[in-house]
């Protein structure tokens, strides 16, 4: 599986020169810059480099940002546009493994188009005044676990939880917490 993110750009990313006119504003947090997803010059620069990794022999790729097109994304605005490129990954790419990471919101448009979904941080979380990660409260990731057990028993979409732990003591507890889970 390769990594490639389909609504923000790195300015350190090869592919950036490329894309660079197709940006709408930066993410100051991450130091990317939002990509213009309705722009064919955007559709056709990640399709290529999505064509480089396969060449590369990769089986298939971990698409991220989806949560930028949700109701809260910088790029709500694009959702539709997003939506029917997601759809073209697939018609260009029909055999390969295609894991959607986060806007889970955006399932019932997306999962004819992807094999999976992932999640990041349902039962963890970053505090950025810290700068470290901990354990959600319950009455924040319950909801949130429901949620992805509703779509899972939906769509069947495998699903995966991408969590993060600086120390063992965090480990175990999400551990505890996601066990028992179809996850």
């Amino acid at each position: 599986m390769a990594y490639i993110s389909l609504g923000e750009v790195n300015r350190y990313a090869a592919h950036f020169e490329k894309l660079q006119q197709s940006t709408l504003g930066k993410n100051e947090i991450w130091d990317s810059y939002y990509l213009d997803i309705r722009k064919e010059q955007t559709q056709s620069t990640l399709l290529q480099l999505m064509k480089g990794l396969f060449d590369q022999g990769y089986d298939g790729l971990f698409l991220d940002n989806f949560d930028n097109f949700n109701q809260w994304g910088p790029q709500k605005a694009h959702k539709e546009a997003f939506i029917a490129f997601v759809k073209r990954i697939r018609e260009t790419y029909p055999t390969k493994f295609l894991i959607q990471n986060a806007g889970i919101e955006l399932v019932p448009q997306t999962y004819p188009w992807v094999d999976a979904l992932a999640v990041e941080s349902v039962v963890t979380d970053y505090d950025f005044k810290t700068k470290k990660y901990r354990l959600r409260a319950a009455k924040q990731y319950q909801p949130y676990r429901e949620e992805l057990l509703q779509l899972y028993a939906k769509y069947k979409l495998p699903t995966h939880l991408i969590e993060y732990a600086e120390s063992s003591e965090l480990k175990k507890s999400y551990c505890k917490r996601t066990g028992g889970y179809p996850f």
